[in-house]
């Protein structure tokens, strides 16, 4: 399993709310980190931008497909998963993120349906969760059966501790696997996990990282698979702060389970991030730290070098945290 590098830019045009446009607004609400990070950040998304030639002179390039065994995970080395060879795919454009909500903690995947195999937080112990997860996976494979130009990604780190070193993402690919890809085998091929995010953001910033690594080019395309009430933060903060265009950016929701308060802690998330768009500091910053329980952090820079200089940004943000500083004191790189 498996993906071959093909054609695919990604253009920072016609966007709703530019990074520097929401710098300068909020300038006088932001933490100290985002306002002085500036240059980190900027640089970063502005490299997407620049290297667009290079990206347009490397859409004919071809790269031989590997026929490998094994989950996908980014343990692996940067080129070793390819779309298998008796699949392939030419065009390969189109990212589509299932957001993950859970751990798997049961022995047998064929019982996914039963409440005591996921670890559920107290506040998802409710009627319908697990018919939920499971709805999603489904979504995910079935929009990826429906366009042979895309890649599937299960996004969600290792994220609770009681559960053990076991990511969201790799849950959903078991569970999948053991459903027989919901009658729809040959996605496996074109199935891939994205095993660090830790909230929303990093779901899609993670994801787009790793389809970069994976097929070799950025998608011209996404599609995010979630919950109704997380579309606005999804379309209209997440998919803004990265640059990438309202036009190409799709979003799949499945109801709200739970109600009210479901929407109440929504609003409040949105504020969160309408000021500080990485997440870097204050209550988002915290729930990361918190759901990082086993020390993964950020994928390396490597894996998605026009972007490298956010991802050192939030890396250097996170390790700030774990030593029990103020992770809201600006972050400028060094060079040990």
């Amino acid at each position: 399993m498996h993906a071959p590098s093909e054609r695919g830019t990604w253009t920072a045009v016609d966007v709703d709310e530019p990074i520097p446009r929401l710098l300068y607004r909020n300038r006088r609400r932001v933490s100290g980190c985002y306002a002085l990070g500036f240059a980190s950040v900027l640089a970063s998304l502005l490299g997407v931008v620049i290297l667009r030639k290079a990206i347009i002179r490397s859409q004919n390039i071809h790269r031989d497909s590997l026929d490998i065994h094994t989950l996908p995970t980014q343990s692996s080395s940067r080129w070793a998963q390819k779309i298998n060879s008796h699949e392939r795919l030419g065009h390969i454009n189109h990212l589509i993120v299932v957001a993950g909500h859970s751990v798997y903690i049961g022995h047998d995947f064929s019982a996914s349906d039963q409440q005591e195999s996921w670890y559920l937080e107290s506040y998802q112990q409710i009627p319908g969760q697990v018919e939920s997860i499971l709805e999603h996976i489904r979504l995910g494979v079935e929009l990826a059966a429906d366009d042979k130009s895309s890649v599937l990604m299960f996004s969600g780190g290792h994220t609770r501790k009681a559960a053990g070193p076991r990511s969201e993402s790799s849950s959903y690919w078991y569970v999948a696997q053991a459903r027989q890809w919901f009658g729809h085998p040959s996605v496996e091929n074109r199935a891939f996990t994205e095993d660090h995010s830790r909230d929303s953001f990093e779901n899609l910033l993670f994801s787009v990282c790793r389809f970069r690594e994976v097929v070799g080019v950025y998608p011209e395309k996404v599609t995010v698979v979630s919950y109704q009430t997380k579309e606005d933060r999804f379309v209209e903060f997440h998919r803004a702060a990265l640059q990438f265009p309202r036009e190409a950016f799709y979003f799949i929701g499945t109801s709200n389970l739970m109600g009210p308060q479901a929407l109440t802690g929504e609003e409040k998330t949105i504020d969160a991030f309408q000021h500080d768009p990485f997440g870097c500091h204050g209550a988002l910053m915290k729930k990361r730290m918190e759901r990082d329980p086993f020390n993964f952090g950020s994928p390396s820079s490597t894996r998605c070098p026009e972007l490298g200089n956010l991802l050192e940004f939030l890396l250097g943000l996170q390790k700030l945290g774990k030593e029990g500083k103020d992770s809201t004191k600006s972050f400028l790189p060094t060079p040990f």
